[in-house]
């Protein structure tokens, strides 16, 4: 299991194209219009993101774990992967704070729309 710090680049914005109804499309296709605007607040002094990633597999295997019900959507995922998970978050998060940046984390439109964070 990876984690990595990443700069991604000011310029990576999506159009907004509102060519269906459904909420969860209208929401990704927002977040990816406003992305740039909302970003700039959390870009280094050479215009760069900086930001954690998670693996592709423990992406994976959280968007495994995304179970719905009546009142909510919850995530299910290893007792082990969710410590580990929270162990390495903190050893990245840590250094962030105490540079005075605000920690960023990118991953699947699957997970970000489900604010599991």
């Amino acid at each position: 299991m990876h984690f990595a710090i990443h700069a991604i680049d000011r310029n990576d914005a999506g159009d907004l194209r509102l060519q269906t109804k459904n909420p969860d499309e209208l929401s990704e296709q927002a977040r990816k219009a406003l992305g740039s605007q909302v970003v700039k607040a959390f870009l280094d002094e050479n215009g760069n993101l900086p930001a954690i990633t998670l693996d592709p597999w423990l992406e994976e295997e959280m968007v495994k774990g995304i179970r719905p019900s009546q009142t909510e959507t919850v995530l299910l995922i290893d007792p082990k992967i969710a410590e580990h998970l929270s162990h390495h978050l903190h050893q990245f998060i840590q250094p962030m704070i105490a540079e005075g940046r605000s920690p960023v984390i990118v991953c699947s439109s699957m997970l970000k729309a489900r604010q599991f964070w």
